[in-house]
């Protein structure tokens, strides 16, 4: 079932998503087409399909689609919700979520560029993470003797984690 079976007729926009929240609404799973620019990414409210299609040489059309199936709305409403944060005022507040509250409360500035900085809450109580170092650390060996084996994966994994750098260089 397509969320809006008029999607080639104008009509009146019912939601707009913030780009600032754009990344939270994809998931895992992503198809790229051989021989093409199409992606399909899975996100919260389902399937996009994003890309170019190549132009006829003949024909210089500029061509959009937009394709989006809901397989049960109030699920995927709820879903959205629960990313943007929502809480039912029904629901009464832990001593975290209220420690969390009075964190952000004590501790939110704004910088010159209109943009809220907040430090980090942490847990009281660290004891709840267990022995994870040694465990960590084993893992981090294991990457690095499979990286060892496999030179064009080693190449990707150092490709990806400067990407990763790089995107957060602005925080």
């Amino acid at each position: 079932m397509l969320a809006d079976p008029l999607f080639n007729r104008p009509q009146r926009i019912h939601i707009l998503i913030r780009a600032e929240i754009f990344f939270d609404l994809l998931c895992v799973g992503q198809f790229r087409l051989k021989n093409s620019s199409i992606v399909l990414q899975k996100t919260t409210f389902g399937w996009i399909i994003s890309g170019s299609l190549p132009n006829s040489p003949s024909v210089n059309v500029e061509t959009h689609c937009c394709l989006t199936t809901v397989s049960d709305t109030d699920k995927q409403l709820q879903s959205f919700w629960s990313i943007e944060g929502y809480r039912n005022s029904k629901t009464p507040f832990t001593g975290e979520d209220s420690a969390c509250e009075n964190h952000f409360m004590h501790n939110v500035t704004r910088n010159q560029e209109g943009r809220f900085i907040v430090t980090l809450p942490t847990k009281l109580n660290i004891t709840l993470l267990g022995n994870s170092r040694d465990a960590a650390i084993k893992r981090f060996y294991q990457l690095e003797k499979r990286l060892g084996r496999n030179e064009a994966l080693r190449e990707q994994y150092i490709e990806f984690m400067e990407e990763y750098k790089s995107l957060y260089e602005f925080i």
